[in-house]
């Protein structure tokens, strides 16, 4: 606990009982986001969020749970793009939790799931979905490369 708290890394275990219900709240009012943006997170806040999430504390919110969770819950009935834009945001709420100290570490971070883990393991799964994987963290922006010399139109 000492050696944590010189690193910075101490997170007291009262802050981490403030309830996901709590921190949804706060973290909702401190962003601001276009009105149809903000549709869309409380939509998947009240109806896959909270129905699986209301009133656990957010250091009790396991990174295998958010996996099962995610897995056997919402790719039930959700598309992959519903269920990565779902876990993106449930990340980024977790992400802040870390940043204000209420708990160690993010248990959506660099969370990946694939296709092929929703079928029974057998040896055409990955022929037909391929190495198809989506994560919590978006995926980083690549600058836009020049085009060729080529394909530029004269002026």
């Amino acid at each position: 606990m000492e050696s944590d708290q010189r690193r910075g890394r101490f997170v007291d275990p009262r802050l981490a009982q403030t309830s996901i219900d709590e921190r949804i709240r706060n973290w909702s009012r401190a962003h601001y986001v276009t009105d149809t943006t903000r549709a869309t997170y409380d939509s998947h806040i009240r109806n896959h969020i909270l129905p699986r999430w209301s009133g656990t504390p957010v250091g009790d919110i396991a990174r295998i749970a958010v996996k099962g969770w995610v897995n056997n819950q919402l790719r039930r009935t959700l598309s992959d793009k519903s269920c990565q834009d779902i876990l993106v945001l449930f990340s980024m709420i977790l992400g802040e939790a870390v940043d204000e100290g209420l708990i160690g570490t993010n248990p959506c971070r660099k969370l990946r799931i694939s296709v092929a883990q929703l079928l029974e393991p057998g040896p055409d799964a990955r022929e037909h979905f391929g190495p198809r994987r989506w994560s919590a963290d978006p995926a980083p922006r690549t600058r836009k490369q020049p085009a060729d010399e080529d394909h530029r139109q004269a002026v």
